[in-house]
């Protein structure tokens, strides 16, 4: 599914007016990828004896790359097109989603680090929203 996205977005390229419409498809696929992981047995699956181990690290990885990119992407959508909170809101719950991952897998540099950018996100959001507010006022 993740290699038709991209053979798609490829064949259109970058300077396309369906540019943004990947975005969605992209994070509709992270968001499968994370929901097909089954946490209780991929974290009984990351002892090297495991006869799954290497299938188990490799969607797990996956799932991370997805879940990171999905909300850079979002980000990415909102501050170049749309200016829309509920875009940057799913960059947000992503951020979150890749959060709680690396908790659950006893991450926990990565799951800092997942914690500081997500505290700077949720600052960008709400100094927006603030300045939205201010707009309005004034209009």
């Amino acid at each position: 599914m993740g290699f038709a996205i991209d053979l798609l977005m490829h064949t259109y390229g970058d300077n396309t007016k369906w540019r943004w419409t990947f975005v969605e498809l992209e994070g509709r696929f992270a968001a499968t990828a994370k929901n097909i992981l089954d946490l209780k047995s991929a974290y009984a699956n990351t002892d090297p004896s495991s006869p799954y181990y290497d299938s188990t690290l490799y969607h797990l990885r996956l799932v991370k790359k997805l879940l990171n990119q999905s909300a850079d992407r979002y980000r990415e959508k909102y501050e170049l097109s749309t200016g829309q909170m509920s875009d940057f809101k799913t960059g947000i719950s992503f951020l979150g989603a890749l959060r709680r991952l690396h908790i659950i897998l006893a991450e926990s540099e990565e799951s800092e680090s997942t914690k500081k950018k997500l505290t700077i996100w949720k600052q960008k959001l709400e100094a927006d929203m603030k300045k939205q507010e201010e707009m309005k006022k004034k209009a």
